[in-house]
């Protein structure tokens, strides 16, 4: 599964769309949604309980 998640990394890495990396594209874009469900999988298979995202500060 970390494979896996490896993977999509590496696909989004890619391509030359640099908007895909934006702060933005975090809740939008397919390859964001696809690595946080595989992530999601793995801590469940772990044993580890879900809780609630933090919320993430840029800070400059």
């Amino acid at each position: 599964m970390l494979r896996m998640i490896d993977e999509v990394f590496s696909e989004m890495s890619q391509v030359t769309d640099v908007d895909r990396w934006s702060r933005e594209a975090l809740a939008t874009d397919a390859g964001w949604g696809r690595a946080r469900q595989l992530a999601r999988e793995v801590l469940t298979a772990e044993g580890e309980e879900m809780f609630p995202l933090p919320g993430i500060r840029l800070v400059r």
